[in-house]
């Protein structure tokens, strides 16, 4: 189970767009990331795999209990509101990996997927894919030999 101030901080960003008074409580647990998907994919989401190919500018948004990293870089959550309306109408094809970490509270899954899907608006042209760790390191190439 998680818990704790980091799930509280996250789930205040992607939620709201601001940081949260760490004396607030967080919410009694409904679930957390499993092989479940809590609740599964969204449907107007593509599969895994499907963003691989040439003229494609791919991001990744990784999101957990203590994370919420857009490209690499630790982000809030108005700037990855930015920079996902940014990426949508600069960028005629584009993809968006958004990588859940596995034990992460679905209402921060949900949360997060909502801000993806509003601010991205995932469809033919601007794909959402989700993984986890483990999955995404399946679909990328292996890494360079010394």
């Amino acid at each position: 189970m998680l818990r704790g101030s980091g799930l509280i901080f996250l789930f205040c960003f992607v939620a709201v767009g601001a940081a949260c008074e760490k004396t607030q409580r967080s919410p009694p647990q409904a679930g957390v990331y499993d092989a479940a998907r809590c609740g599964g994919v969204p449907r107007n989401w593509s599969k895994q795999g499907s963003e691989f190919y040439e003229l494609t500018n791919i991001s990744r948004l990784a999101v957990g209990p203590n994370r919420l990293k857009w490209n690499g870089q630790s982000t809030t959550s108005e700037t990855l509101r930015k920079d996902l309306v940014t990426q949508r109408e600069v960028t005629p094809y584009s993809n968006v990996q958004v990588v859940f970490e596995v034990g992460t509270d679905c209402r921060l899954i949900r949360t997060a997927r909502e801000h993806v899907d509003t601010s991205f608006q995932c469809n033919g042209k601007h794909q959402c894919i989700e993984y986890t760790d483990a999955e995404l390191a399946k679909f990328l190439p292996p890494p360079p030999k010394p």
